[in-house]
C-alpha cells in the first residue's frame, strides 16, 4: 500500500529517518503511516502540519480519505481535486 506520506516522502527522495528528523515525528510514527497501521488524520493536527510542512506539501495532500480530503480542501477555499 502506497500512503500519502510514503508517496510524497519518496518524491522528496528522503529517508524515513530524514522525514522523522525534519517532521520532528518520531520515527516509529512516521512508519506506521506509511504501512497504514495509523491514519494520519485521525493523529491531531499537530503531525498532519508538521509533516506537510517537511515534505512542502499541503496538509490535505497526505490525507487518505477522500471524505476528509475534500472537508480540508473546502474549508481552505481549495478548488483543487
Amino acid at each position: 500500500m502506497l500512503t500519502n506520506v510514503k508517496k510524497y516522502r519518496l518524491e522528496k527522495g528522503l529517508t524515513q529517518a530524514e522525514l522523522s528528523n525534519a517532521s520532528q515525528i518520531s520515527l516509529g510514527t512516521i512508519r506506521k503511516y506509511e504501512q497504514g497501521l495509523a491514519n494520519i488524520e485521525d493523529s491531531g493536527l499537530f503531525a498532519l502540519l508538521m509533516i506537510a510542512k517537511a515534505l512542502n506539501v499541503r496538509p490535505y495532500d497526505l490525507i487518505e480519505s477522500q471524505a476528509m480530503r475534500l472537508l480540508w480542501m473546502q474549508a481552505e477555499g481549495s478548488n483543487d481535486n
